[in-house]
Order: structure tokens, then sequence, then C-alpha cells
């Protein structure tokens, strides 16, 4: 009862930010959402039935379904043509810039290496929800916002990694560089292949069922909602990244949808009706759960 009523006073929370945001269109709608968070954090009534904050249900619940269905929006061609700029900044540039600030911050505030390092390494990654909160309403040129959204879709294995790398050096005093990459390439490999293999069963699964006489679209589209929350457990379960597996398993399911834009278009058609409301009201979510996080950074949330 208490996770139904707290996820209620978030999801009002997120439909009044959202009105509230048509107001004023020339602020980012994202910082009308972090403040409604913080004026519900403010109010007794509600903030005490905000069950505590858990990373794993948050991450299941919230950033795996939004990850996923940002993926579905990104062509699988545009990945394919840019493989090489996606390496670099989500891992090479994300590492080097990672050392940089490690050193940076070590000098400044004469911490240990290890420390600075899981600092750095928290704030690392760019996320894909906050980079559209950043843009949205802005214009940007393709050559410059394109490689953006490419990096914060796939760099989250490598912040992961470098988190752990720095927890590790910081409790037992040694940091092992190759078995660091090693685990990196694991991580984030592992969770391409398994995201895309599972996410092609699923779609030759659900065309097989497009094309039988078994076909109900209400079980089409259960079968694509959880889709998301089945990929990243079971990736995060065997050992590899479950937010890279349900980013890959977006883009198939990009593909897929091109190629069923003409044989089940009202199926099509709800689809993206559901992909384009859940993208809205999970990013949305994201960030009215910040702002009760930031004004009560003490109390708790979903846990």
């Amino acid at each position: 009862m208490g996770l139904f009523v707290s996820s209620f006073i978030i999801i009002l929370a997120v439909a009044v930010s959202d009105i509230l945001a048509r107001l004023v269109p020339k602020i980012s709608s994202n910082y009308i959402n972090i403040f409604i968070g913080v004026v519900v954090s403010f109010i007794p009534a509600l903030q005490s039935r905000v069950l505590a904050f858990d990373s794993e249900v948050f991450m299941v619940l919230i950033l795996a379904p939004l990850l996923f269905f940002e993926g579905q929006r990104t062509p699988m061609q545009m990945v394919g043509k840019r493989v090489n700029t996606i390496i670099g900044t989500a891992v090479i540039l994300a590492i080097l810039s990672a050392i940089l600030a490690t050193i940076i911050l070590k000098v400044s505030f004469t911490i240990s290496l290890p420390l600075a390092l899981a600092m750095v390494a928290i704030s690392t990654p760019t996320d894909a929800t906050a980079l559209e909160s950043v843009t949205a309403g802005r214009q940007f040129r393709d050559s410059v916002k394109t490689p953006l959204k490419m990096e914060a879709l796939f760099n989250d294995a490598t912040g992961l990694i470098l988190l752990q790398a720095g927890l590790i050096w910081l409790s037992t005093g040694q940091l092992n560089v190759w078995q660091d990459l090693g685990q990196l390439v694991i991580s984030a490999g592992g969770g391409v292949v398994f995201g895309g293999v599972l996410a092609i069963i699923l779609m030759l699964f659900r065309q097989w069922l497009v094309h039988s006489s078994l076909n109900v679209i209400s079980s089409q589209t259960l079968i694509y909602v959880v889709s998301p929350f089945v990929i990243y457990v079971l990736a995060e379960e065997i050992g590899v990244s479950g937010i890279i597996a349900v980013v890959t398993a977006g883009l198939v399911s990009n593909s897929e949808a091109t190629r069923s834009r003409f044989s089940s278009p009202a199926q099509m058609h709800l689809g993206v009706v559901i992909t384009n409301f859940a993208t809205t009201v999970l990013n949305s979510a994201v960030f009215v759960i910040l702002g009760i996080s930031l004004a009560g950074s003490d109390e708790n949330i979903f846990k």
C-alpha cells in the first residue's frame, strides 16, 4: 500500500508540474518538475507518505524503460554510422576526463585519489534525460547534438566501472587497471550482445504473432511494455550492463517498428502513443524525484 500511495503522489506531482510548465514555456519543464518535487518535500502530509529512495527500484521501474524508449526512438543506422564516435566519447573521452578531473579534485581539495575517482565517476556519465532537458526548445546543430545523444545513451557502463574501480581502490588500496578495463569490456560488450540477442528473440516472437491468427494487440503491447524490465533484470543477473542492454534492445525495437509500420498499423500506432506517453511521464518523474531528494536528502523515497 505504501508503494502505491508514494507512486500516486509522484505521478500527481508529475501531472501538476507538466501543466505548470506550459505556463512558462521559456523555462525547461524539468526545472519545473524539480521545483514541484521540492514543494512536495515541504508538505508534511505528502512528504511523510513518499517512501525511501531505493536505487535498484529507481533503475528498474524508471530508468530502464526510459532508456529503452529513448533507444527505441533512435534509428539503428544512426548508431552504426557512429560506432567510432560512440566509443571515442562514451569510453575513451569519459575515461580521460575522469582521470583529469580526479587529479584536479585531489590537488584542489587534498583528498585521496581513490575517493576523488569515486566522486568523479558519479558525475562523469552524461544522462540522456538531462541532455534532453538542456536541449529542449533550443536549436543545436546535428553535428553537435547527435554525438552527445549517442554518448549519453552508452556511457553509463563506463561510469559504473570507474565507480567500482574507485571503491575497490579505496577499500583495498590497490588499483588494477587491466582488470578494470576488462570488466568494462565485458560489462558494456556483454550488455550489447545480451540486449541485442534477447530483443531479437522477442522481435521474432512478436512478428510471428503478427502474422498468425493468435495476434492480440493488447497482448503484443503488454509484451512490449514489460520488455525493458525483463531485459534489465536478466542482464544485471548475469553480470553485464543492464543499462546498455535495454538501450540496445530499444535500438533493435526501432528497426522492428520500421518494418511493422504497414503490416499492423493499429498496433504500430498504439506503440508510438505508449512510447511517447511513457517517455514524457518517466522523464518528468526523474526530475520530480530529484527535487524531493534534494530538498529532503536525509529523508526517504521508494524504500
